[in-house]
Protein backbone atom coordinates (compact mmCIF):
# COMPACT_ATOMS: atom_id res chain seq x y z
CA UNK A 1 0.00 0.00 0.00
CA UNK A 2 1.11 3.51 -0.59
CA UNK A 3 -0.35 5.77 1.90
CA UNK A 4 0.90 9.20 0.61
CA UNK A 5 -0.97 8.26 -2.68
CA UNK A 6 -3.76 11.01 -3.25
CA UNK A 7 -6.31 8.28 -3.95
CA UNK A 8 -5.43 5.99 -1.28
CA UNK A 9 -8.28 6.92 1.29
CA UNK A 10 -11.20 6.21 -1.49
CA UNK A 11 -9.29 2.93 -2.84
CA UNK A 12 -9.11 2.18 1.38
CA UNK A 13 -12.76 2.81 1.66
CA UNK A 14 -13.74 0.94 -1.64
CA UNK A 15 -12.39 -2.06 -0.84
CA UNK A 16 -13.63 -2.08 2.44
CA UNK A 17 -17.67 -1.82 0.75
CA UNK A 18 -16.67 -4.34 -1.62
CA UNK A 19 -15.67 -7.01 0.97
CA UNK A 20 -18.65 -6.07 2.65
CA UNK A 21 -20.56 -6.77 -0.27
CA UNK A 22 -19.04 -10.17 -1.13
CA UNK A 23 -19.58 -11.15 2.94
CA UNK A 24 -23.38 -10.45 2.16
CA UNK A 25 -23.46 -12.38 -0.81
CA UNK A 26 -21.50 -15.30 0.71
CA UNK A 27 -23.94 -15.17 3.98
CA UNK A 28 -27.38 -15.27 1.37
CA UNK A 29 -25.90 -17.98 -0.43
CA UNK A 30 -25.11 -19.92 2.58
CA UNK A 31 -29.05 -19.41 3.68
CA UNK A 32 -30.09 -20.74 0.26
CA UNK A 33 -28.07 -24.09 0.40
CA UNK A 34 -29.47 -24.18 3.52
CA UNK A 35 -32.70 -23.90 2.43
CA UNK A 36 -32.09 -26.27 -0.61
CA UNK A 37 -31.10 -29.11 2.33
CA UNK A 38 -33.90 -28.59 4.38
CA UNK A 39 -36.24 -29.00 0.96
CA UNK A 40 -33.73 -32.29 0.23
CA UNK A 41 -34.53 -33.80 3.66
CA UNK A 42 -38.38 -33.35 3.59
CA UNK A 43 -38.48 -34.79 0.54
CA UNK A 44 -36.36 -37.68 1.26
CA UNK A 45 -38.63 -38.51 4.40
CA UNK A 46 -42.49 -40.28 4.32
CA UNK A 47 -44.50 -40.45 7.03
CA UNK A 48 -46.42 -37.82 9.18
CA UNK A 49 -44.24 -35.34 11.35
CA UNK A 50 -44.11 -31.31 11.84
CA UNK A 51 -42.11 -29.56 9.28
CA UNK A 52 -38.22 -28.26 10.30
CA UNK A 53 -38.15 -24.81 8.29
CA UNK A 54 -36.96 -22.77 11.00
CA UNK A 55 -34.90 -19.17 10.62
CA UNK A 56 -32.37 -20.43 13.39
CA UNK A 57 -31.96 -23.83 11.89
CA UNK A 58 -29.47 -25.64 9.62
CA UNK A 59 -28.72 -29.06 8.84
CA UNK A 60 -25.12 -29.54 10.01
CA UNK A 61 -24.43 -33.07 8.66
CA UNK A 62 -26.75 -36.52 7.56
CA UNK A 63 -25.31 -39.97 7.78
CA UNK A 64 -27.24 -43.36 7.62
CA UNK A 65 -26.33 -45.95 10.84
CA UNK A 66 -27.33 -48.81 11.81
CA UNK A 67 -28.73 -49.55 15.36
CA UNK A 68 -27.06 -51.67 17.23
CA UNK A 69 -29.99 -52.97 19.24
CA UNK A 70 -33.02 -53.00 16.83
CA UNK A 71 -30.72 -54.38 13.92
CA UNK A 72 -32.34 -51.41 11.46
CA UNK A 73 -30.50 -48.89 9.55
CA UNK A 74 -31.66 -45.08 10.27
CA UNK A 75 -31.02 -42.25 8.17
CA UNK A 76 -29.75 -39.59 10.40
CA UNK A 77 -30.27 -36.09 10.11
CA UNK A 78 -28.30 -33.57 12.63
CA UNK A 79 -29.62 -30.04 12.72
CA UNK A 80 -28.45 -26.87 14.96
CA UNK A 81 -30.97 -27.63 17.83
CA UNK A 82 -32.73 -31.23 16.83
CA UNK A 83 -31.38 -34.65 15.58
CA UNK A 84 -34.18 -35.99 13.19
CA UNK A 85 -34.37 -40.08 12.68
CA UNK A 86 -36.15 -42.27 10.46
CA UNK A 87 -36.08 -45.85 9.21
CA UNK A 88 -34.51 -46.64 5.88
CA UNK A 89 -36.92 -47.81 3.37
CA UNK A 90 -35.69 -50.63 1.19
CA UNK A 91 -34.27 -50.17 -2.24
CA UNK A 92 -37.55 -51.16 -4.15
CA UNK A 93 -40.38 -49.55 -1.71
CA UNK A 94 -37.92 -45.92 -1.62
CA UNK A 95 -38.37 -46.15 -5.60
CA UNK A 96 -41.50 -46.41 -5.32
CA UNK A 97 -42.68 -43.68 -2.78
CA UNK A 98 -40.06 -41.89 -3.76
CA UNK A 99 -38.30 -41.50 -0.46
CA UNK A 100 -35.53 -42.47 1.44
CA UNK A 101 -36.80 -43.16 4.81
CA UNK A 102 -39.47 -43.37 7.24
CA UNK A 103 -39.59 -40.74 9.91
CA UNK A 104 -39.48 -41.98 13.23
CA UNK A 105 -38.39 -39.32 16.05
CA UNK A 106 -37.26 -36.13 16.83
CA UNK A 107 -34.59 -35.54 19.50
CA UNK A 108 -34.02 -31.82 20.66
CA UNK A 109 -30.39 -31.43 21.18
CA UNK A 110 -31.41 -29.27 24.43
CA UNK A 111 -32.14 -32.61 26.21
CA UNK A 112 -30.19 -34.83 24.78
CA UNK A 113 -26.93 -36.81 26.09
CA UNK A 114 -24.34 -38.25 24.02
CA UNK A 115 -23.61 -41.93 25.94
CA UNK A 116 -20.34 -42.31 26.97
CA UNK A 117 -21.02 -45.72 27.73
CA UNK A 118 -22.64 -48.28 26.05
CA UNK A 119 -23.72 -51.01 28.62
CA UNK A 120 -23.94 -53.96 26.15
CA UNK A 121 -20.78 -53.77 24.66
CA UNK A 122 -18.93 -52.55 27.84
CA UNK A 123 -19.70 -56.21 28.86
CA UNK A 124 -17.73 -57.54 25.54
CA UNK A 125 -14.81 -54.57 25.00
CA UNK A 126 -13.73 -57.21 22.23
CA UNK A 127 -16.35 -56.86 20.22
CA UNK A 128 -15.38 -55.69 17.01
CA UNK A 129 -18.30 -53.12 16.66
CA UNK A 130 -17.33 -51.47 20.01
CA UNK A 131 -15.25 -48.84 18.72
CA UNK A 132 -16.84 -47.44 16.44
CA UNK A 133 -20.58 -47.01 18.08
CA UNK A 134 -21.81 -44.02 19.81
CA UNK A 135 -25.46 -43.64 21.66
CA UNK A 136 -27.52 -40.88 22.38
CA UNK A 137 -30.41 -40.57 24.54
CA UNK A 138 -33.21 -38.02 25.12
CA UNK A 139 -36.07 -39.18 26.93
CA UNK A 140 -36.92 -42.56 26.81
CA UNK A 141 -35.44 -42.50 23.35
CA UNK A 142 -32.25 -44.19 22.99
CA UNK A 143 -30.17 -44.90 19.78
CA UNK A 144 -27.11 -47.06 19.61
CA UNK A 145 -25.66 -46.27 16.46
CA UNK A 146 -22.62 -48.19 14.04
CA UNK A 147 -20.36 -45.68 12.50
CA UNK A 148 -18.22 -46.40 9.80
CA UNK A 149 -14.83 -45.97 11.76
CA UNK A 150 -13.82 -44.41 15.00
CA UNK A 151 -13.06 -41.08 12.97
CA UNK A 152 -16.67 -40.36 12.14
CA UNK A 153 -17.65 -41.67 15.67
CA UNK A 154 -15.78 -38.95 17.06
CA UNK A 155 -16.66 -36.62 14.70
CA UNK A 156 -20.70 -36.90 15.01
CA UNK A 157 -19.73 -36.98 19.26
CA UNK A 158 -17.84 -34.27 19.03
CA UNK A 159 -20.41 -32.20 17.00
CA UNK A 160 -23.98 -33.04 19.20
CA UNK A 161 -21.58 -31.69 21.80
CA UNK A 162 -20.75 -28.19 20.51
CA UNK A 163 -24.07 -27.68 19.47
CA UNK A 164 -25.55 -28.28 22.53
CA UNK A 165 -22.86 -26.17 24.27
CA UNK A 166 -23.85 -23.49 21.80
CA UNK A 167 -27.59 -23.42 22.65
CA UNK A 168 -26.62 -23.56 26.24
CA UNK A 169 -24.26 -20.58 26.04
CA UNK A 170 -27.20 -18.98 23.81
CA UNK A 171 -29.63 -19.21 26.19
CA UNK A 172 -27.43 -18.15 29.08
CA UNK A 173 -26.85 -14.47 27.07
CA UNK A 174 -30.06 -14.23 26.54
CA UNK A 175 -31.60 -14.84 29.99
CA UNK A 176 -28.53 -12.64 30.90
CA UNK A 177 -29.87 -9.42 28.56
CA UNK A 178 -32.97 -9.73 30.23
CA UNK A 179 -31.82 -9.85 33.68
CA UNK A 180 -33.81 -6.96 36.27
CA UNK A 181 -31.34 -3.76 37.03
CA UNK A 182 -28.92 -4.57 39.67
CA UNK A 183 -28.73 -2.15 42.50
CA UNK A 184 -26.57 0.53 41.27
CA UNK A 185 -28.99 0.45 37.92
CA UNK A 186 -31.79 0.89 39.88
CA UNK A 187 -30.35 3.55 42.15
CA UNK A 188 -28.95 5.55 39.26
CA UNK A 189 -32.67 5.67 37.38
CA UNK A 190 -34.23 6.77 40.87
CA UNK A 191 -31.44 9.49 40.72
CA UNK A 192 -33.30 10.65 37.35
CA UNK A 193 -37.03 10.09 37.93
CA UNK A 194 -35.99 12.05 41.39
CA UNK A 195 -34.32 15.09 39.14
CA UNK A 196 -37.44 14.81 36.68
CA UNK A 197 -39.67 15.29 39.62
CA UNK A 198 -38.45 17.93 41.62
CA UNK A 199 -38.23 20.11 38.22
CA UNK A 200 -41.45 19.58 37.18
CA UNK A 201 -42.38 20.35 41.11
CA UNK A 202 -40.43 23.82 40.62
CA UNK A 203 -42.91 24.36 37.55
CA UNK A 204 -45.86 23.85 38.34
CA UNK A 205 -45.33 25.81 41.92
CA UNK A 206 -43.55 28.85 40.46
CA UNK A 207 -45.19 32.33 41.42
CA UNK A 208 -47.64 33.87 39.23
CA UNK A 209 -46.25 37.28 38.29
CA UNK A 210 -47.60 40.75 39.78
CA UNK A 211 -49.94 42.58 37.66
CA UNK A 212 -49.71 46.18 36.75
CA UNK A 213 -51.44 48.40 38.78
CA UNK A 214 -54.94 49.89 37.45
CA UNK A 215 -54.89 53.24 36.16
CA UNK A 216 -55.81 56.16 39.22
CA UNK A 217 -59.51 56.66 39.46
CA UNK A 218 -60.77 53.06 37.91
CA UNK A 219 -62.90 50.50 39.99
CA UNK A 220 -61.37 46.97 39.56
CA UNK A 221 -63.58 43.95 39.29
CA UNK A 222 -61.94 40.98 40.38
CA UNK A 223 -62.95 37.49 38.49
CA UNK A 224 -61.99 34.33 40.36
CA UNK A 225 -59.61 32.68 39.03
CA UNK A 226 -59.77 29.92 36.37
CA UNK A 227 -58.75 26.33 36.93
CA UNK A 228 -55.25 27.27 35.31
CA UNK A 229 -54.69 29.59 38.26
CA UNK A 230 -54.41 32.90 35.58
CA UNK A 231 -56.18 35.70 37.01
CA UNK A 232 -57.60 38.90 34.71
CA UNK A 233 -58.78 42.35 36.24
CA UNK A 234 -61.39 44.22 34.22
CA UNK A 235 -61.25 48.04 34.41
CA UNK A 236 -64.22 50.01 34.33
CA UNK A 237 -63.98 54.13 33.09
CA UNK A 238 -64.86 56.71 35.74
CA UNK A 239 -68.27 57.92 36.34
CA UNK A 240 -69.22 60.81 34.05
CA UNK A 241 -71.06 63.90 35.36
CA UNK A 242 -74.03 64.66 35.40
CA UNK A 243 -74.82 66.89 32.07
CA UNK A 244 -72.12 66.41 30.53
CA UNK A 245 -72.81 65.81 26.80
CA UNK A 246 -71.65 62.53 25.46
CA UNK A 247 -68.61 62.47 23.47
CA UNK A 248 -69.06 62.98 19.51
CA UNK A 249 -72.29 64.73 19.85
CA UNK A 250 -72.60 68.50 18.32
CA UNK A 251 -75.15 70.06 21.13
CA UNK A 252 -74.57 73.76 18.99
CA UNK A 253 -76.94 75.30 16.70
CA UNK A 254 -77.12 73.33 13.19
Amino acid sequence: PWPEHPDFESLTQALKKVREVALHLNEKKREAEDLTKMYEVHAALGGKYEKFFAPHRRLIREGVFPEMRTGKTYHIYLFTDILVYGKALKKIKAASHGKRAEYRGTLVLNDTVVMESIPELEKDRTNKNYAVCFGVKCGDTELVLQAGGSREREEWQAEIKKLKDDLVKAKKSRDTSAEPATPEQKSAETVLLERKRINSTKLDHSPPSTPAPPPSGSTPISIPPNPTRFSATVFSPPPIPPGTPPTGVHTGPL
